[in-house]
């Protein structure tokens, strides 16, 4: 008698819990998977590596645009690939060659509706993050890269000049501290002062 095995949902750590939501929902409509934890480091080279099956719930916050992210998601010879189309790997090369900016964003375009149509990726999920943000904060980077789960950039957070004075040696409580609304201090000024930036923001 064959048993058949559960399919498997991997998902990049640390988002683990994730991947727990995500098989519950597929587990709802009868799709039955078992989620597979693994360190980090072991995860990326497992994918890399094309030895992950099942769902592979990928994220990346590598730098680049949209010919960064194709090159090692959606071209049969990328890092993260399985598989791929030889019309889409012929159109990134025509990209990857192409000088003139407009016909180049066209062929991005183009390579982007083919692995819709071919449903190459499923979107199964939306990360939404919570922040806290305190009165002692001037500039909180919250918003500046909309599709950003985090805030910064790092160097443009501050807090209100204030803020970093009163709280030295003050035993006035947070809430009392920073209600005047000084010009910011970049957060990138206070590296290195002992329970600077990191512990005020």
């Amino acid at each position: 008698m064959r048993v058949a095995l559960m399919p498997e949902i991997s998902l990049r750590p640390p988002f683990t819990t994730f991947a727990e939501s995500v098989g519950s929902y597929l587990g709802a409509v009868g799709i039955r998977v078992r989620v597979r934890s693994m360190e980090r480091a072991a995860f990326l080279a497992a994918w890399r590596d094309k030895k992950l099956q099942g769902i592979i719930a990928g994220s990346s916050a590598a730098l680049g645009n949209a010919a960064t992210r194709l090159e090692a998601f959606v071209v049969s010879t990328g890092a993260y690939a399985y598989g791929g189309y030889p019309d889409i790997d012929e159109l990134f090369r025509q990209q990857a060659g192409e000088r003139d900016r407009s016909k180049r964003e066209a062929l991005l375009h183009q390579i982007q509706r083919l692995m819709h149509e071919r449903v190459m990726h499923g979107a199964i999920w939306e990360p939404a993050t919570l922040h806290g943000v305190g009165p002692r904060v001037e500039e909180s980077g919250g918003g500046v890269e909309p599709v950003a789960l985090l805030y910064g950039p790092y160097e443009d957070m501050s807090l209100k000049k204030s803020c970093w004075h009163e709280r030295r040696g003050s035993r006035a409580r947070p809430e009392q501290l920073c209600t005047r609304g000084d010009a910011g201090v970049k957060a990138a000024e206070l590296e290195g002062r002992p329970g600077a930036a990191g512990a005020h923001l």
